[in-house]
C-alpha cells in the first residue's frame, strides 16, 4: 500500500511497484488509444509533400565559423554555474574573441567527424526543494548542470536543423519553431 509523508498527505514514498499511483495510471493505459491515423492530418500532408518537393531529403551538418562560435560565446549566460569541467561561463564570454577560433576548429572537427564528446554529455544534478515536506522526494525537483561549451554546440548545430526544417513543417506545427507567436497562430 502506499505509504504517505509525514506532513504532506499527498506524497507517496512506495516504490513504482504493485499498489503505487504509477501502477494504477499504467493499467488504465489501453491498446486502443495509440491506434488513431493521423495521416490524413493537414500538417502530415504538408510535412509529406514539403519532405519530397524540394529535393532535400538529406540532412549533413555543416561547418562552423570563427564568427559564429564567437557571436555564441558572447551571448552565453554568465549567471550560470558551470558544470564538471569548472569552466565558468563568464570566463568563455570574456575571452570569446581568444577562444573562438580554436574552439570553432574543435567544433569543425567533430562535425565532420560525426562525434559528439561524451564528457560534454556529463552532467551534474542537483535536487531542488520546492515546497512543504523536506522530506519527501517528490517536492524536489532536478536542477541539470551541463558544461556550456554543449550549450555553445548544440546551438550550433541546432541552428542548422532548425533551418534544414524551416520549410519541411506545416505551418499549423506550433513546437520546434523559434519564437513562435500567438498572433503568428491567428494570421
Amino acid at each position: 500500500m502506499l505509504k504517505p509523508c509525514n506532513h504532506n498527505p499527498g506524497c507517496s514514498s512506495a516504490p513504482h511497484g504493485e499498489g503505487s499511483i504509477e501502477s494504477y495510471a499504467a493499467a488504465e493505459i489501453n491498446e486502443e488509444d495509440f491506434v488513431t491515423d493521423f495521416s490524413a492530418h493537414p500538417s502530415i500532408k504538408s510535412i509529406l509533400r514539403n519532405h519530397y518537393s524540394d529535393g532535400t531529403s538529406d540532412f549533413d551538418f555543416q561547418s562552423t565559423n570563427t564568427k559564429q562560435v564567437e557571436k555564441l560565446l558572447l551571448e552565453n549566460n554568465t549567471r550560470k554555474s558551470c558544470g564538471h569541467d569548472l569552466i565558468p561561463p563568464r570566463l568563455l564570454r570574456e575571452s570569446a574573441s581568444v577562444i573562438a577560433e580554436p574552439l570553432a576548429n574543435i567544433m569543425n572537427s567533430l562535425i565532420s567527424q560525426c562525434h559528439y564528446p561524451s564528457r560534454w554529455k556529463m552532467e551534474q544534478v542537483t535536487p531542488l526543494f520546492e515546497k512543504d515536506d523536506e522530506f519527501c522526494k517528490t517536492n524536489y525537483r532536478p536542477i541539470i548542470v551541463l558544461p556550456a561549451l554543449t550549450n555553445i554546440f548544440e546551438r550550433i548545430l541546432a541552428k542548422q536543423l532548425e533551418a534544414f526544417h524551416q520549410n519541411t513543417l506545416s505551418d499549423f506545427i506550433s513546437a520546434y519553431t523559434d519564437k513562435i507567436t500567438v498572433v503568428r497562430l491567428l494570421c
